[in-house]
């Protein structure tokens, strides 16, 4: 199986899928923690491989498609997992501003929180959020 999506260049997104596969078309990161700054630090992951359940940011690296291709025989989930913080979903997620504080998301070229007196925010599936609180816990 093969998922496409079209994508401009240096277009930040986040991904969680069902199954492992590897990503073309992108730069892949994984979240490491906070820095002393208490800012988000991503590693490279340079096999461009995915684990499946786990949540990943991408960094699209020209002007067309982007690809997630199933390896043989890939591992399978059902469960999407979190890191440090990071977490993916396989649904739907609508957040509210009223109850949902420290939630961010990832959407363009920039990182985006979910702030009080807006409007909800819904997340589609197989996409990733951060919970800041949890994040900035993390070791």
């Amino acid at each position: 199986m093969t998922i496409s999506s079209w994508i401009v260049p240096n277009e930040l997104g986040t991904v969680c899928l069902k199954d492992a596969c590897i990503i073309k078309g992108a730069e892949l990161y994984e979240l490491q923690g906070p820095d002393e700054n208490r800012k988000l630090v991503f590693d490279e992951i340079l096999s461009g491989e995915l684990e499946a359940g786990k949540p990943y940011l991408f960094n699209a690296t020209a002007t067309g498609r982007i690809s997630f291709y199933n390896k043989v025989k890939a591992a399978h989930t059902e469960t999407a997992s979190s890191l440090k913080g990071m977490y993916g979903t396989f649904e739907d997620i609508t957040f509210s501003p009223a109850t949902d504080q420290n939630i961010y998301y990832f959407s363009g070229h920039s990182i985006w929180a979910v702030k009080k007196n807006t409007a909800d925010v819904v997340l589609p599936a197989y996409l990733c959020y951060v919970k800041m609180d949890e994040f900035l816990a993390s070791p």
